[in-house]
């Protein structure tokens, strides 16, 4: 005889199910995020308060990118009025260097979709193998031209490395659509413990 006791007991933590929920929500909206986030980091932005409390993206450190003249290799800096009108001398970012190598990162698995993907680890590592040769002749190629000092070359290439991994990693075996799919199924049973309490006759 089937219980008619629908208690917490039976089914799931709604609280657990509801954070497991807002958990997957997070690495979805994170994903689709993260490409704007490493724009803003790459130009060595970050996020500051003026003193009327406006928000305003300032460069605060210097770009990994940035141009630089040639012939020295010195980088440019440019002279920059803050809102508050400060004057400050900022460093000129390689945007066109910066989209490059965003987009390869998008390309290779940064990004809203992946997560929801599937690869197993002969693939994963395969396609890791490869971006991070090309990754490694961007660099390379064009350390002098995109104003990439020698040593924080390495820095540069292990922090975009390590992104990607991390981003091709929630494709292994599933993980991510295996856990929604689950979710889904767990909601429903939960759903439908909720029509029998409300009505023993359904």
């Amino acid at each position: 005889m089937e219980s008619e006791d629908y208690g917490q007991s039976y089914y799931p933590d709604e609280a657990s199910l509801k954070k497991n929920i807002d958990s997957l929500i997070e690495i979805l909206t994170r994903s689709g995020s993260m490409i704007k986030e490493l724009r803003r980091e790459f130009r060595g932005e970050e996020l500051m308060q003026m003193p009327n409390g406006d928000n305003v993206w300032i460069q605060t450190s210097k770009p990994l990118f940035v141009r630089t003249n040639l012939q020295t290799e010195e980088p440019l800096k440019v002279k920059v009025k803050l809102e508050n009108g400060e004057e400050v001398e900022q460093y000129v970012p390689h945007d066109e260097a910066i989209e490059e190598i965003l987009n390869a990162i998008n390309m290779m698995g940064l990004n809203q979709t992946t997560p929801l993907g599937t690869t197993n680890d002969p693939e994963m590592n395969l396609d890791l193998y490869q971006f991070e040769i090309r990754l490694s002749k961007l660099l390379t190629l064009n350390r002098k031209k995109w104003g990439i000092e020698k040593s924080v070359r390495p820095m540069i290439y292990n922090k975009i490395r390590q992104r990607v991994q991390d981003a091709r990693t929630m494709q292994l075996d599933g993980r991510v659509l295996k856990s929604l799919t689950q979710i889904s199924r767990i909601t429903e049973t939960v759903q439908r413990g909720e029509r029998k309490q409300r009505s023993p006759y359904e």
